[in-house]
């Protein structure tokens, strides 16, 4: 992963959504022009986002102690390390990547 430009989320109880997480994330530089091709996330977009830390760590905020199951997410977990300067760790959150 070279830098997060969307991250997001939703808590299902019972098989409903009950409760949804989506930011965009100013990756603090230009985001190349294949990034755009595969997301349609554009420089545009993300000029006013918090940044990765903040974001990635709102995002821990909102999952805090669920399991996750994760899409495209194989760089980003709890248990690796593997995340932004600034950004809390949590070891016992449980995570799946599909």
């Amino acid at each position: 992963m070279e830098y997060l430009t969307e991250i997001g989320g939703v808590i299902v109880k019972n098989g409903e959504v009950v409760e949804e997480s989506d930011t965009f994330v100013k990756p603090g530089k230009p985001i190349t022009p294949k990034i755009p091709e595969l997301t349609g996330i554009t420089d545009e977009m993300v000029a006013d986002a918090p940044g990765e830390a903040e974001a990635l760590q709102a995002f821990l905020n909102f999952a805090a102690g669920r399991i996750l199951v994760a899409h495209n997410a194989t760089s980003i977990s709890a248990s690796s390390g593997s995340r932004p300067s600034g950004a809390a760790s949590s070891s016992s959150q449980r995570i799946f990547h599909t």
